[in-house]
């Protein structure tokens, strides 16, 4: 919203010629408007002119698609929220983890890792996850590596994560792992909040297997 009188007008240009709209950009989706006074010498005395509300000197645009999108920030935040008020059970239960093996090597030889198929092949074969074959409790590690066999660390949503639930208590699994970390991630910039209740480990406690195990 323009306050006419308020924006500081350089009333040196009043004759000159101006474009007068918006112009928007999101999601690689560029849209343009351009007002009828544009480019003539009534530019700057737009307050004289009946705008499109059919008020002199009044222009309204809804600037926003209007079609009543999910709210992914207030989803992370609201998961966020929830978890937080179980903090010490979530920690709890995360406790009984194993630290990841810390490189892909030793991940595809410990026989107590998995590898999941499934996410390799829905992320493009950009990344090789594992979690514990039989977690201790309900709750197990995400291990993900680079193509070049790297432990990825990173809490930016490329690296693995702690699961509250294992991948075998399927609809728990989705509701309180997968899709909080898409909200917080994929979906949003919040990734640090989805970080602090379900991290992921940098395989410093990491005990191989002995020979014969």
């Amino acid at each position: 919203m323009f306050i006419y009188m308020d924006m500081g007008w350089d009333t040196r240009f009043s004759t000159r010629r101006s474009m007068l709209g918006y112009f928007s950009y999101k999601h690689e989706q560029e849209e343009a408007l351009q007002l009828a006074p544009s480019m003539k010498s009534t530019s700057f005395r737009m307050q004289n002119r009946i705008g499109n509300k059919g008020e002199q000197g009044s222009y309204m645009f809804r600037v926003a698609s209007g079609s009543g999108g999910i709210n992914f920030d207030q989803k992370c935040f609201n998961w966020f929220a929830n978890e937080m008020r179980r903090l010490s059970i979530v920690r709890y239960s995360l406790s009984w983890t194993l630290a990841c093996p810390c490189d892909l090597r030793l991940a595809d030889m410990d026989g107590r890792w998995r590898f999941d198929w499934p996410q390799y092949f829905n992320t493009n074969l950009e990344r090789m996850c594992f979690y514990e074959k039989i977690p201790w409790f309900i709750s197990t590690q995400e291990c993900c590596y680079s193509q070049s066999g790297f432990l990825i660390n990173t809490e930016d949503g490329r690296g693995g994560q702690s699961f509250l639930y294992h991948p075998y208590y399927y609809r728990q699994h989705q509701k309180f792992d997968v899709d909080p970390k898409k909200w917080c991630c994929e979906y949003s910039d919040n990734c640090n909040f989805f970080y602090f209740v379900r991290p992921l480990d940098r395989c410093w406690n990491y005990m191989p297997l002995d020979i014969g195990q």
